[in-house]
C-alpha cells in the first residue's frame, strides 16, 4: 500500500485524501482540509473546525484571544487559558517574560508543551522513551494510533 495505506486481506484501506487499489491515487477532494491531519482512516481536526474532512467550521471550538492551535488543542497566551483559552487568568498569576520553547514545543503559559520525543522545561532534551511507536504520529502533544495499536504512545498491540 502507498501512502500512509493499510494492507487488509488482498486489499488497501487509504487514509484521507488518496483512493484505489494500492491508495496510489490522490483525491484532493477526500483529503483533510483545514489543517486537518491524517491518522489512518480518520481526520483530527484543529480548533474550530469538526467534520470527517474538518471541512466544517466549529467557531465554540476555534482558539480565541491570540491563542495558537498545536494539533487538537489551543496553547494559551499569557492571561488567558480554558480549552479555547476564552478565559482570563488572574494577571497576577501571568509570566513576566515569556517561555521560548525547541523543537516543536509550544508555550503555554509558564510552560512549554513537548511533542513526543522530546522533554525538559523547553523542551530542549530528546526523550527515546517517549516517542510515538511505529506507524503514529504525533500530533500536538499526543501519539495518534493507527488501527490494532494503543496506548499513549501507540506501542501496545
Amino acid at each position: 500500500c502507498e501512502n500512509g495505506g493499510t494492507a487488509v486481506g488482498e486489499g488497501c484501506v487509504c487514509p484521507p485524501g488518496y483512493n484505489g487499489t494500492f491508495c496510489q491515487t490522490g483525491d484532493p477532494t477526500k483529503a483533510c482540509q483545514n489543517g486537518g491531519t491524517a491518522v489512518g482512516t480518520k481526520c483530527y481536526c484543529p480548533p474550530g473546525f469538526q467534520g470527517p474532512l474538518c471541512e466544517d467550521p466549529d467557531p465554540a471550538s476555534a482558539c480565541q484571544n491570540g491563542a495558537t492551535a498545536f494539533g487538537t488543542v489551543c496553547v494559551c497566551p499569557p492571561g488567558y487559558w480554558g480549552e479555547a483559552c476564552h478565559s482570563p487568568t488572574n494577571p497576577f498569576c501571568s509570566p513576566s517574560l515569556p517561555v521560548v520553547c525547541h523543537n516543536g514545543g509550544v508555550a503555554n503559559l509558564t510552560e512549554c508543551l513537548c511533542p513526543p520525543g522530546y522533554s525538559g522545561p523547553t523542551c530542549e532534551t530528546v526523550d527515546a522513551t517517549d516517542q510515538c511507536a511505529d506507524g503514529s504520529t504525533a500530533v500536538g502533544n499526543r501519539c495518534i494510533c493507527p488501527p490494532g495499536r494503543s496506548g499513549p504512545r501507540c506501542d501496545t498491540q
